[in-house]
C-alpha cells in the first residue's frame, strides 16, 4: 500500500529543491536566516485570464511581479509564487477584475 501523502510531500519537496528553496544562496551568511523580500502585491501581472470562466480562472497564471523595492520577480519566483501564494495570487487576480 503506498501512502498518498507521503507521495505527496516527496513531490513537493523534489520540486522545492529543483526551484531552488534552502540552497543557501537567499541566506545570510552570518546568521545562515532566510532573507525575505516583501512582494509588492499590486504590481502582479497576468497572462491568460479568461473572463468567461470567472471566478474559476484556472488557467491564469502571474506573468510578472515586483518586490517592495521595485526588483522583478524571476521566472522561478513567479513559479514559486503561484505555487506557494496561490490564496494570496487568487486574491490580487479578484482585485483587478472585480
Amino acid at each position: 500500500m503506498i501512502k498518498l501523502k507521503s507521495l505527496l510531500e516527496q513531490n513537493l519537496n523534489d520540486l522545492e529543491n529543483k526551484l531552488g528553496f534552502d540552497s543557501g544562496a537567499n541566506r545570510d551568511p552570518k546568521t545562515g536566516n532566510l532573507l525575505t523580500k516583501k512582494i509588492n502585491w499590486r504590481s502582479l501581472e497576468f497572462e491568460d485570464v479568461d473572463l468567461r470562466d470567472y471566478p474559476d480562472f484556472s488557467d491564469a497564471y502571474v506573468s510578472y511581479a515586483e518586490y517592495e523595492d521595485g526588483t522583478a520577480l524571476t521566472d522561478d519566483e513567479l513559479e514559486r509564487l503561484d505555487i506557494h501564494e496561490d490564496d494570496r495570487v487568487y486574491d490580487a487576480l479578484m482585485n483587478k477584475y472585480r
